[in-house]
């Protein structure tokens, strides 16, 4: 039976031909049992570790693995599932650990959570919003920033769209083209409206912007492109860069364009 459910792989065994071997499918499998018994009985994630009082299991990995399984699980029938993992994710984000460091562990992994469980417009998203906007302006490390700001986007709150325009008027340069790319990534008529008008201001890196345009895939974002590339391409010290960009992009499509300007 546990063959036909695919939970097991068979094997062959190379010493011994009339032997089989066999193997979980899921490499993960221990955490995938795990987080089936779960159910309502998740408060103890929030509970003391027997041997280290003064640290909660929610902080530990292997436990972090289980509970994105469980969440990730499909609704019940009875909804008794989906309602005790709504209640975790809300009793999380409330939570205030005295051990919670300024790497915010716990404002991550909430973020992680609630994408697990597929609850992204649940009205805690907004609380986590602010917390890793926070967070992301406020720590001075970049792996740090990036963690957060890849958060930040997988959250995908209504607000993710202001934000990145705040990003965009800050002159940090790593913290600027991220929000550019991942103002591209929202792929929509604002998101190119505002690469747009960003490549108007004076100082701005407008190929960077159209490199983002291009990848949008959008009829409408290859048309502001265009028109970017062929206001640069008039400018002498920037034709050598447009044509390496074209060749970046080597469509058909691309190559006559160049040909008719």
């Amino acid at each position: 039976m546990i063959l036909r459910l695919g939970w097991l792989h068979r094997l062959e065994n190379p010493n011994d031909p009339e032997k089989d071997d066999f193997k979980f499918s899921h490499t993960v499998f221990r955490d995938y049992f795990a987080a089936q018994a779960i159910g309502d009985d998740w408060r103890y994630f929030f509970e003391s570790r027997s041997n280290s009082p003064e640290a909660t299991r929610i902080f530990d990995t292997q436990w972090q693995n289980v509970i994105l399984l469980w969440l990730e699980q499909p609704k019940d029938s009875s909804e008794t599932g989906s309602k005790a993992r709504q209640e975790f994710i809300e009793a999380l984000v409330k939570f205030k650990d005295n051990h919670d460091n300024i790497f915010q562990t716990c404002t991550l992994f909430s973020a992680a959570c609630l994408v697990a469980a597929n609850l992204t417009s649940h009205r805690l998203s907004f609380t986590l919003h602010r917390q890793l906007v926070d967070l992301y302006r406020s720590t001075s490390y970049q792996w740090l920033q990036e963690k957060t700001f890849l958060a930040l986007q997988q959250l995908s709150h209504s607000e993710l769209f202001q934000f990145l325009q705040e990003e965009l008027n800050i002159s940090h340069r790593d913290r600027h083209s991220r929000a550019i790319q991942a103002m591209g990534n929202l792929a929509n008529d604002r998101a190119i409206k505002q690469l747009v008008h960003q490549c108007q201001q004076e100082g701005d890196e407008p190929r960077l912007i159209v490199d983002v345009l291009f990848a949008m895939q959008m009829e409408q974002a290859k048309e502001a492109a265009y028109e970017i590339l062929e206001d640069l391409i008039h400018d002498r010290e920037q034709l050598p860069r447009v044509l390496a960009q074209l060749v970046q992009f080597h469509s058909s499509e691309a190559i006559h364009w160049f040909t008719t300007i």
